[in-house]
């Protein structure tokens, strides 16, 4: 197995192995985005686009 990806924040993903090598990658939650659907909508895209470009 080459890795695991765990979808978390921080403290929350508790249950890796101990000897796991551990990447943090701050994205931001598109979810708590504000504005109006149209500026929501852009923060969704741009988490989407970072994550498809790695």
């Amino acid at each position: 197995m080459k890795g695991i990806l765990f979808l978390c924040t921080g403290n929350s993903c508790r249950s890796q192995r101990a000897e796991a090598k551990r990447i943090h990658w701050e994205i931001e939650d598109p979810a708590k985005a504000q504005g109006s659907d149209k500026e929501i909508a852009i923060v969704f895209r741009k988490v989407r686009d970072k994550i498809s470009s790695t």
